[in-house]
């Protein structure tokens, strides 16, 4: 059997393991090696493509997460979790990419109650005095807190200012806006 003219050719595995072909015109060393390669290929392919992950998460998280993947007809968890990785990773290679005069607003999210939360955003705050030009507090519920920072600056502190606060234990969420800052002139 010549495989350059027929590409399509029998190969039996016996019951004792071992690989049977019809005559070749390699040599069956080589025969093997490629069906082993043909099979990883397949194997990458198959699970390759896809990786099983394990997590822990809050009950109450995981039933909004729930309830917003039935709201927007999602038929399984992966699907979500996969689109909600997608947009985190768009969020973060957008909020990376900024440079330059900036000015815009960090939007911070926590638990009051939490130890030592707002001590720690008070003295991230303290640490980007030149770029931070007002701030805001709203109570949104017992247990949730709203801080509002207006900033102005250089993208790479404002970055910095917001993955620190992003970083804090009590803290549920920071978003980062900004456009570009211009001057006016006369």
């Amino acid at each position: 059997m010549n495989i350059s003219k027929n590409p399509f050719f029998l190969v039996v595995i016996s019951v004792t393991g071992k690989i049977v072909s019809p005559t070749l015109s390699i040599p069956m060393e080589i025969f093997i090696t490629l069906i082993k390669v043909i099979i990883v290929i397949i194997k990458n392919i198959r699970g390759g493509l896809m990786m099983r992950i394990s997590m822990s998460l809050p009950k109450k998280l995981l039933n909004e997460f729930d309830d917003v993947l039935k709201d927007r007809g999602y038929n399984s968890r992966s699907n979500g979790i996969r689109d909600a990785l997608k947009d985190y990773i768009i969020r973060y290679q957008w909020m990376k990419e900024i440079e330059g005069d900036r000015m815009g607003v960090v939007s911070v999210i926590y638990d009051p109650h939490y130890t030592d939360v707002l001590g720690n955003i008070m003295d991230i705050q303290h640490s980007f005095l030149e770029e931070i030009n007002a701030t805001m507090h709203i109570h949104m519920s017992d247990k949730n807190c709203l801080e509002v920072i207006v900033v102005k600056g250089d993208a790479n502190q404002i970055r910095d200012l917001t993955e620190q606060l992003m970083r804090l234990n009590g803290v549920e969420h920071v978003k980062l806006t900004t456009t570009v800052s211009t001057e006016k002139t006369s």
